[in-house]
């Protein structure tokens, strides 16, 4: 999806992160459900940031009711 997106395909791009988000949520695994719906909210947040956040916040319950810290799954930024 990087790079279809590097070489201007928005609309393939967009197909490719749905493809990818309902392929891991067919996982059950709410710890690789979380961690894909966190990576394709970030690669989504250029081309759709509306729809990246509500990615997002999907991780943040599934994390929520699988206790699962996100803390875990996003890299620490330096100061």
């Amino acid at each position: 999806a990087r790079i279809l997106l590097q070489r201007g395909r928005r609309q393939e791009a967009m197909q490719t992160l749905i493809k990818a988000a309902s392929a891991d949520l067919a996982t059950k695994e709410p710890f690789i459900i979380c961690e894909a719906l966190l990576e394709i909210g970030d690669d989504l947040m250029p081309l759709d940031p509306k729809q990246a956040g509500v990615l997002h916040e999907k991780a943040a319950i599934v994390a929520r009711n699988g206790r699962i810290n996100l803390d875990t799954l996003r890299p620490k930024k330096a100061a």
